[in-house]
């Protein structure tokens, strides 16, 4: 193979990591300073690269933040499908799914950053745009997966027809809702007595 195409290889390759590290950071900076506030000095300062590397890969901030919500999202809709596709194999499926998401996404990280990008877009047309652009595909997804004949809730239950899709979209409404109080300081407790009426409802909604 021609040295040229390795070392254009080499060079794409370099660049996807770069955009990669700049996504990261913007993320990250999204949680701490929110979006009105963030800047290319702030994604600079967190991703330890020279100032003119955003600019060279993203042509203004609503980019970046286009690139970083687009990555974002992806990301969390395929950890919700890999969370279901481990969950329905289970023998409370919906108990499983619910609580794995909770904990391991919506009371996370990535759900604090979820959060800020859903109210950065409040008072940003541009990223309004943005973020419907990208929920409307996700919600897509999630709506069209097919039923599941699984267990609603212990060896004993009987199978059911879950519908999948219609669960998941609930249920991701339902755990942004929940982490939008994360901060104020209320128990894990009270949010997983919550999370547990929530599972209830799914299971009596699966049952009929």
């Amino acid at each position: 193979m021609p040295t040229s195409r390795i070392a254009r290889r080499t060079q794409a390759e370099r660049s996807a990591a770069m955009k990669q590290r700049l996504i990261e950071a913007t993320l990250g900076a999204l949680v701490d300073v929110g979006y009105a506030e963030l800047t290319f000095a702030h994604v600079v300062q967190r991703a330890g690269v020279s100032r003119g590397a955003p600019l060279y890969h993203f042509a203004s901030k609503a980019a970046l933040v286009e690139a970083a919500a687009e990555a974002l999202i992806h990301k969390l809709l395929d950890r919700v499908i890999r969370i279901w596709k481990i969950a329905e194999t289970s023998a409370d499926p919906i108990g499983v799914f619910c609580v794995t998401l909770w904990r391991e996404l919506y009371n996370a990280r990535q759900g604090a950053m979820l959060a800020e990008l859903s109210h950065a877009s409040r008072h940003s047309a541009e990223l309004t745009v943005i973020v419907s652009r990208l929920w409307t595909e996700a919600y897509q997804v999630l709506t069209e997966m097919p039923a599941s004949e699984t267990r609603a809730g212990g060896s004993e239950a009987a199978a059911l027809m879950i519908p999948v899709g219609r669960m998941m979209m609930m249920s991701t409404w339902f755990m942004r809702g929940m982490a939008e109080d994360v901060h104020l300081g209320a128990s894990e407790g009270l949010f997983e007595a919550y999370l547990d009426s929530w599972v209830a409802m799914l299971r009596a909604q699966a049952a009929r």
